[in-house]
């Protein structure tokens, strides 16, 4: 399903497109964008998908994403992103070629603060200083990320056995799964082998298992007239209470409030 976002305040400013995105939903479509951007994670959290390569970027996070990679993107409800696309063609473009070059998670403590004060200045009415502002807080935020370039998370080639690994998954991920059995699958060390995992997809093995159920269990709510616990020991979870928690934490909505809003919706 497409994505629903709240109207982004956006100004273009000097080779840069500052944007303050609130979603309220959730986001499955393949696209890449024309130009590199820095984005901050205010509340809420991301989930980008390369295909082979997953992972997310939790509140108070930062990254970079290159230009024309396709991906898909995850928004639970209530995430706020601030984007800072940069024209490559500008000034401030080429000096930054070798950090907008590739996807890489970024650290620092000063990625959040600037952020907001983007966000500030984005919903404040225009005046004849708002330019200047966010232009300044741009340029604060792309210094932030060049001098934390050298720490910056990035992502290496995952190993040939992960891939059979998510295919192993994607195919059991509504049986029993043990860390165990699995390394036996790919001959690896189970200890290697959820630190690998971690490390490439930014996620748990457990976590993937679960947010895989919880996309079954979208499609059984909407699909089907299966009661709600029916669907929730079909989806592996011991008890309905605990399957309707985990699928208000990953969507924001019960699964009745799910079921409801869909059947409008068709």
């Amino acid at each position: 399903m497409e994505p629903r976002r709240d109207a982004a305040p956006t100004l273009t400013v000097n080779g840069f497109v500052v944007a303050d995105n609130q979603w309220c939903g959730f986001c499955s479509h393949r696209h890449e964008h024309a130009w590199p951007f820095l984005a901050v994670v205010l509340d809420g959290a991301i989930g980008k998908d390369l295909g082979r390569l997953e992972f997310d970027i939790a509140a108070s996070g930062a990254y970079v994403m290159p230009a024309e990679l396709p991906h898909r993107d995850r928004f639970p409800s209530g995430t706020r992103i601030v984007t800072l696309e940069i024209d490559p063609s500008s000034e401030i473009g080429a000096r930054c070629t070798r950090l907008l070059g590739r996807i890489r998670r970024l650290r620092g403590p000063a990625f959040g603060s600037l952020a907001r004060d983007l966000a500030t200045e984005l919903r404040s009415p225009r005046d004849g200083v708002t330019d200047l502002a966010v232009e300044g807080l741009a340029l604060e935020l792309v210094a932030s990320a060049l001098r934390s370039a050298e720490d910056a998370e990035e992502l290496p080639r995952p190993p040939g056995w992960l891939s059979t690994v998510d295919e192993y998954l994607a195919a059991h991920y509504l049986g029993r799964i043990r860390i165990e059995e699995l390394g036996a699958v790919v001959h690896v060390h189970p200890a290697h082998l959820a630190r690998v995992f971690r490390t490439h997809h930014g996620e748990t093995i457990g976590r993937r298992v679960r947010r895989l159920r919880l996309e079954w269990a979208k499609g059984r709510l909407v699909e089907s007239d299966d009661s709600l616990r029916e669907i929730a020991v079909s989806a592996g979870f011991a008890h309905q209470s605990h399957f309707s928690r985990a699928f208000k934490e990953a969507t924001g909505l019960t699964p009745a409030g799910f079921r409801n809003q869909r059947s409008v919706g068709r």
